[in-house]
């Protein structure tokens, strides 16, 4: 797995460490992610941008749709033609931002916003994740059309979110805005209770 998946520093879900470390079960894991920086990117999809920004920034601008590129500490998800998510370890953001303004002065189209504290982060993981997901996704979350490098916003419980395939073919993170994360939280210790009282049962 690529992430060393250590608990919030303190915020919105700290509340739910005890409930989601109890849901837990041995075909699915439930864990809040350390805080990161991320941040919000606009530009030209060209490699002349992709490339300024991988020199700044250390991190691969992914071109091809609903892809990403990087590990679990450094990595660019992208959002649509001229958007991505750049992420890196915490505190990097104005740092991150700085850099690809100075190596892009002139360029018209950019736009570099510090969205590190709009987000919560939840890593899922175990063989019935996707059993998990599917009762509140739309997507087709099959091994053959959403794995590893693999990246979408889409719908969860009526709710907006981030959703990032890892390496691990039944590990993913789920990226939800601050606002919704105790009520994203709260479905999914409800939508997991089958798995903990089929667990209990055996």
């Amino acid at each position: 797995m690529v992430h060393d998946a250590k608990l919030l520093r303190g915020g919105a879900l700290d509340a739910f460490a005890g409930e989601l470390a109890v849901a837990s079960s041995d075909g699915l894991r439930i864990e809040p992610l350390a805080f990161r920086s991320i941040v919000n990117l606009r530009g030209p999809a060209t490699e002349e941008f992709a490339k300024a920004v991988k020199d700044a920034a250390g991190i691969v601008l992914p071109i091809e749709p609903n892809r990403w590129n990087g590990n679990g500490n450094r990595a660019a998800f992208w959002l649509g033609p001229d958007e991505w998510l750049l992420v890196a370890p915490d505190s990097e953001a104005r740092t991150i931002e700085e850099a690809v303004r100075a190596a892009r002065p002139d360029e018209p189209l950019l736009s570099v916003v510090d969205v590190s504290h709009n987000y919560t982060c939840l890593l899922l993981s175990g063989p019935r994740v996707r059993h998990l997901l599917a009762k509140g996704c739309p997507l087709d979350l099959h091994p053959r059309t959403f794995g590893p490098g693999d990246c979408a916003q889409t719908i969860l419980a009526k709710t907006r979110v981030f959703l990032r395939a890892l390496d691990d073919v039944s590990s993913f993170e789920l990226w939800i805005r601050n606002s919704f994360g105790r009520y994203i939280v709260r479905w999914l210790l409800d939508a997991c209770a089958e798995f903990r009282a089929a667990q209990a049962a055996r």
